[in-house]
């Protein structure tokens, strides 16, 4: 009785790896690409969302409503929604909102240990720069990756208050944003 022998060759398995080798390293550059825009567009979203919430805070309490930013680097900043003006969004001190970057992945471009605030009347609920060098209508732009992998977009302020998300660059805009 002869039994037939099942497998696989050496020579089989080498060309197996090899093949899955190739369509890895041809995959890894647009996979850091994918990422890097995932985590940036994440980022200009969540900002867009801090700015309607201060917009909303100035009409629900009455009151102005501060958006206020601190960066101390571009990897280390925060995000801070008071009434107050001395929230200070690191501690989370006198804000109604705060949150802090806890991503090294994420820069905010900007002059290091700089900061600015952003006013909501709660009147006409329209912007007013009361600190720092931002210009309204501006933008507050993200970056995430490097080299040919990175990815930017912007929260962009019009003068009326309308938020609204895009990619300021071509080369580094970030799918499903429009441009800016």
């Amino acid at each position: 009785m002869k039994h037939k022998m099942c497998g696989f060759t050496l020579l089989e398995l080498l060309i197996t790896v090899a093949i899955i080798g190739i369509l890895a390293a041809v995959a890894v550059p647009s996979w850091s690409s994918m990422i890097a825009s995932s985590r940036a567009k994440s980022e200009v979203l969540k900002i867009q969302q801090d700015l309607y919430l201060a917009k909303n805070e100035a009409l629900k309490r009455n009151s102005a409503v501060h958006f206020i930013i601190k960066r101390t680097s571009s990897t280390d900043w925060c995000i801070g929604v008071a009434t107050d003006t001395s929230c200070d969004c690191a501690t989370g001190t006198n804000c109604i909102y705060n949150r802090k970057n806890n991503s090294s992945n994420i820069r905010l471009s900007g002059t290091d240990n700089s900061s600015y605030r952003i006013t909501f009347d709660n009147i006409r609920n329209l912007p007013t720069v009361t600190n720092g060098t931002f210009s309204i209508p501006g933008n507050i732009q993200i970056s995430s990756g490097s080299g040919d992998a990175e990815r930017s977009g912007a929260a962009r302020l019009n003068p009326v208050g309308k938020v609204t998300v895009c990619s300021p660059s071509s080369s580094t805009a970030i799918s499903g944003l429009p441009a800016c």
